[in-house]
């Protein structure tokens, strides 16, 4: 399992916020936001560097003529606003980072996605405890900062041994890896981050994230930070605001879980094939979800996309939303509360990845093709495949036609 970390941040890397979304943590521990209004310009070069289409050119074009250009953009504007020129660093090192993750291909050096994240993040310092009281940008470049040393943790690892990453974090390789199935690449951050960040730096860290996963309605992983902000820094002045904000999560949780619009199907054991899942709907047109919260693409179809086709269908009786989760019996708790918080309505059942080959099978007619997550299908009323090759939610009209089409048969 050698390459198994660097597996772990290149399928599911942290969701780069951008400075318009206003994480739960800007909200909250964001005395005054002092980063200039200009940011939001979108005419702005590192503000459109995907939409100029500088994500194709080679790496030699990337570092010496994209880089320099944005720089010179970054330091006409520092003239403008010379008091905020820290700011304007960050918020320049910070858009470059999400340019690098956005080329990621081969996890290895050289590559140009890494030769440009060691070149802006390494090069700046680290913010000072005082700029991340008014600055936004400084927040995001402490998490870029955190996650880029994790990746080059990673790639000496992979050259070096595992046994560099237990040193490292200070815990033996079995837990490290347990602990990163169960929660992402977020576990493994806040530990290294103690090893790589000042002590208040840290601590802040530490509050930024819990109520980041907060917001993001991740209660589990939210948790689990918070408990590390209250084992590290016990008497920290941030843990009555992350303390509240979970609290709030976990009421809502509460609220959710009296949802009767939420199913979750009783003796999922029983059901071992996908004509045996469809079965109990025959008379209805089945709309299937397959899925898993370890998917990135998934949980962003749902998290966004999934009211606007509840609300288009609200008035189809005949219609059932079916969803089939692959995930690890570790993760069964975050499924569920995944689900709940999301107020993903329908009929929810989870397989590990062993027992949902059968439903792929069943699906796809064959076991040569590749599993491609997120998946979804149309079944009719007789409980027939209409197509095992249906609209996302984030289609939008198309989705809806193409079920209203089956309705309407």
């Amino acid at each position: 399992m050698k390459g198994f970390f660097l597996l772990l941040l290149f399928c599911f890397p942290k969701t780069i916020f951008s400075q318009q979304a206003m994480p739960l943590s800007v909200q909250k521990l964001i005395k005054r936001n002092e980063d200039p209004v200009l940011f939001k310009d979108a005419r702005l070069l590192v503000n459109s560097l995907f939409e100029k289409g500088f994500h194709r050119w080679s790496k030699d074009s990337i570092i010496n003529r994209m880089l320099p250009a944005v720089w010179k953009e970054r330091d006409s504007i520092a003239g403008l606003y010379p008091g905020k020129k820290k700011n304007i660093q960050y918020y320049y090192a910070n858009k470059i980072s999400a340019f690098s993750n956005g080329i990621k291909s081969k996890p290895q050096r050289g590559e140009a996605w890494k030769v440009l994240a060691d070149t802006v993040l390494k090069a700046m310092p680290l913010p000072e405890i005082n700029l991340l009281s008014y600055s936004p940008s400084a927040n995001l470049f402490l998490e870029n900062y955190v996650e880029n040393e994790l990746t080059e943790l990673f790639l000496q690892a992979r050259e070096q041994g595992e046994l560099l990453i237990e040193k490292k974090l200070g815990l033996p390789i079995d837990t490290i890896k347990k602990r990163a199935e169960k929660y992402g690449e977020i576990f493994l951050s806040i530990i290294y981050a103690r090893a790589i960040l000042p002590e208040k730096l840290y601590e802040r860290y530490l509050a930024n994230q819990t109520l980041d996963r907060t917001g993001d309605l991740e209660l589990v992983k939210s948790q689990v930070i918070f408990d590390q902000l209250i084992k590290e820094f016990p008497g920290s002045r941030l843990r009555n605001v992350c303390k509240r904000e979970i609290g709030s999560l976990e009421a809502d949780l509460s609220k959710s879980t009296g949802n009767k619009n939420i199913v979750f199907i009783k003796n999922p054991d029983s059901i071992r094939s996908l004509d045996s899942l469809i079965a109990p709907y025959k008379g209805k047109v089945v709309y299937l979800d397959i899925w898993g919260t370890w998917c990135i693409p998934c949980v962003a179809e749902m998290s966004r996309h999934t009211k606007p086709l509840k609300d288009h269908f609200r008035n189809a009786t005949q219609l059932v939303f079916l969803y089939l989760a692959m995930e690890n019996p570790g993760n069964i708790e975050k499924w569920k509360e995944f689900v709940l918080l999301h107020n993903v309505t329908g009929n929810h059942i989870y397989k590990t990845d062993k027992e949902i080959e059968p439903f792929w099978i069943g699906l796809l007619n064959t076991k040569d093709v590749p599993r491609a997550y997120p998946a979804y299908a149309i079944f009719d009323r007789n409980g027939k495949l209409v197509t095992s090759q249906a609209y996302r939610p984030s289609n939008g009209e198309a989705l809806y036609k193409q079920i209203e089409s089956v309705l309407d048969e």
